[in-house]
């Protein structure tokens, strides 16, 4: 379910969130809807300790286990999830709501206006979340919440509004790392079980990273990026060349474009590592760009020339040029040949991973997860290489590839499943939110350390 950032509901949350604010948005809310109203006087009859012990639903006539049920908040960057999903995998509700067009005329997201939309957001997400899935809050077990990385004011509004409402009533929190729920949504998507260990390719908006999971909270970090990452490429490509913000854009363009049309390099051919570098192909694909301007206009360089533009103005200027009806061939022409650039960079440094891996580990499988693993070109090369080892590919849907609630809520059902309580009382209160927060341990140095050379596959 996709909610528009516009609607309303009888949350009425404060423009600037603090935790005061929302806890007095919560007793408001439970004094208008009387089977939230309830909660305050069961609070006075159960202990913390007992109080968890009866969110794991364990029948008293059978002894069987009926399935835990974990909301999940997510705020780390644009987009607003609150989902629910409970200890079987069956996803109850999934609600979103996205920012993208507050912020497509800045050129991109503003950490500070995304923090304010996330706060007034929040409070609906929630309601429709619970009303989706048909509970009450009482039916929870624990609260799973995005606490790091991303945009601080992101992650504080998340993090201030999932801590109120745990405090209101009285659930534990499962603090949770946003690219640690990406890797693990597979667990929950696949159609059979999914053992560890698998690799693990996170390619994002802002980040790209190759990892071994181990078990649910063990990765150990094979590569990642040096520079950009793949989406922010992705992103500045599309606007360069005249299109609408987003890989989705781009890759709708390159459909109907050559891919060797133009021979961009792939970035770090020589280097046998892991590591990913984006900076050096987006730099490249727009140089091109202006070289395709300036054929179609002469002045164009002289317009650039003439006036200090900033990064927004000049992608503006481009892409008035890039949109006119005799430069469309030239548009899907170089998204092509840029996606294709992307995917057998990705393809490379993914390869020898598969091949460190069969070294050292017995591999379950290939995990795709992010949103730039949407792309269907990058799934049809990865999938590919895989078969080449017989290992098996899992995606999860695009729809769980973005950012969103479900994975927090599934990461907080493995962290149920593996032992951990949730935090309560002080250890609560004293939870800080992580903006910059390495996932795993960093391997990457035994990658360089083996000197792997990777085959050519043709794909």
């Amino acid at each position: 379910m996709l909610w528009c950032a516009a609607r309303c509901n009888r949350f009425q949350m404060p423009r600037l969130f603090s935790a005061s604010n929302s806890t007095r948005c919560f007793h408001q809310h439970q004094r208008e809807r009387q089977p939230f109203s309830n909660l305050a006087n069961r609070r006075v009859m159960l202990t913390p300790r007992s109080r968890f012990r009866r969110a794991l639903c364990v029948s008293a006539t059978t002894g069987h286990q009926t399935p835990q049920l974990v909301l999940g908040i997510e705020s780390s960057f644009d987009d607003t999830g609150v989902g629910v999903v409970d200890s079987s995998g069956q996803v109850k509700s999934d609600v979103r709501i996205c920012q993208r067009e507050h912020h497509v005329h800045t050129g991109g997201t503003v950490p500070r206006v995304a923090g304010q939309l996330h706060a007034a957001s929040l409070p609906e997400a929630l309601d429709a979340a619970m009303r989706e899935a048909g509970i009450e809050i009482d039916e929870l077990a624990a609260v799973a919440c995005t606490v790091g990385p991303g945009l601080a004011p992101c992650l504080s509004a998340g993090l201030n509004f999932a801590r109120a409402f745990c405090q209101s009533s009285a659930k534990p929190m499962l603090p949770v790392h946003h690219m640690e729920a990406h890797a693990l949504t597979a667990r929950l998507t696949a159609e059979a079980p999914l053992p560890f260990p698998f690799l693990v390719l996170l390619a994002s908006g802002g980040h790209c990273l190759l990892l071994i999971c181990e078990n649910v909270s063990t990765f150990r970090r094979l590569g990642t990026t040096l520079d950009d990452a793949p989406g922010e490429a992705f992103d500045k490509v599309s606007r360069a060349v005249g299109l609408p913000v987003g890989g989705a854009e781009l890759e709708r363009a390159a459909a109907s474009g050559d891919p060797s049309a133009f021979r961009f390099t792939v970035p770090l051919s020589s280097t046998r590592s892991c590591d990913f570098s984006f900076a050096g192909l987006k730099s490249a694909v727009l140089r091109e760009v202006d070289r395709q301007c300036s054929v179609v206009d002469p002045t164009w360089s002289s317009q650039l020339e003439s006036v200090r533009l900033t990064s927004i103005e000049r992608a503006q200027l481009t892409s008035t040029v890039m949109q006119r009806p005799e430069m469309a061939h030239i548009r899907s022409a170089i998204a092509a040949s840029f996606q294709r650039a992307v995917c057998h960079h990705i393809a490379a440094r993914t390869h020898r991973a598969i091949l460190y891996c069969q070294r050292h580990y017995d591999l379950s499988g290939l995990v795709l997860s992010g949103g730039v693993a949407c792309n269907e070109e990058l799934r049809v090369v990865l999938t590919r290489l895989a078969a080449e080892y017989t290992l098996q590919t899992i995606v999860p849907p695009p729809r769980l590839c973005t950012d969103n609630g479900v994975m927090i809520a599934w990461n907080g059902v493995e962290k149920l499943r593996a032992g951990e309580a949730g935090l309560q009382g002080e250890a609560l209160s004293a939870l800080k939110y992580t903006p910059k927060w390495p996932l795993g341990l960093d391997c990457s140095a035994n990658i360089v350390g083996e000197q792997i050379k990777v085959p050519k596959l043709k794909f």
